[in-house]
């Protein structure tokens, strides 16, 4: 149970600042007109995205919400 929390922490960590990054590249390839900073940008949100799976999993499994056959 420890050890699930602890990931779910640094999942929710790792959501945060790739989601952070992604929108500073955003902000980058709008503000520069340089639509190839898009690219990173959208990597990015996408890595964010699968952290945010993997967070919302780790709750459900704590809440004994999903079995342990899960991710």
């Amino acid at each position: 149970m420890y050890e699930n929390n602890v990931r779910a922490g640094f999942s929710f960590l790792a959501a945060a600042v790739t989601l952070s990054m992604a929108q500073e590249w955003m902000g980058w390839a709008a503000e520069e007109n340089k639509p190839w900073k898009y690219v990173p940008a959208g990597m990015l949100a996408v890595f964010s995205m699968f952290e945010a799976r993997k967070v919302w999993q780790r709750v459900e499994r704590g809440l004994g919400l999903m079995g342990d056959g899960g991710v």
